[in-house]
């Protein structure tokens, strides 16, 4: 008998709550189990919260100096690939997580990135994960991209996931002066 799929998100930042949460919802409801872990920065708490997800904290932002982010992702690397190991994921998934990949490829399973950006880092991404997922027009203007095999384009971007499902609350636009009858945009 094959064993169920579980799935481990790790949400490193604010926008990454609302990328995955529509797609969790999703899976959830076709009945996967999915397990999301949180490192500790701007709003990504409180995001997750809003969507109503459940998921454990696992380091914090250390800031813009370069030493210490990479100090973040070893100190942050162990805990992840513990929180895998007694959770029994199968398979991981992020989008700006660095600790992520190696703790997956510590752990032997396939691990997909999600880069939306060229000027990210993306050692660790190409060193440690199974598939590295671009937009096609970054894959298009960026010749790293072709040449890497674990890449692989796709069309849209990450806004075109969460912005439909986005929740907006009541009063939100009065209370700032806005005409709600009117189309806005932000």
């Amino acid at each position: 008998m094959a064993s169920k799929v579980r799935l481990w998100i790790d949400v490193d930042n604010t926008p990454h709550v609302q990328f995955f949460a529509p797609i969790i919802k999703e899976l959830e409801g076709l009945g996967w189990d999915v397990v999301i872990t949180a490192r500790d920065c701007a709003q990504t708490k409180g995001m997750l919260e809003l969507f109503g997800l459940r998921y454990y904290v696992m380091g914090r932002h250390k800031g813009r100096n370069d030493f210490l982010k990479v100090w973040g992702v070893l100190e942050r690397t162990p805990p992840l690939f513990c929180f895998g190991l007694l959770k029994g994921v199968t398979i991981a998934a992020t989008m700006g997580s660095r600790g992520l990949p190696p703790a997956s490829w510590l752990l032997g399973i396939p691990s997909m990135a999600i880069v939306d950006y060229e000027g990210i880092s993306l050692a660790v991404y190409e060193y440690f994960s199974t598939v590295i997922y671009v937009p096609r027009i970054l894959y298009n203007k960026v010749n790293r991209f072709k040449r890497n095999k674990k890449y692989c384009p796709f069309e849209g971007f990450k806004e075109e996931a969460y912005v439909p499902d986005y929740p907006v609350r009541s009063g939100v636009l009065e209370s700032l002066g806005l005409d709600s009858s009117e189309v806005t945009v932000a």
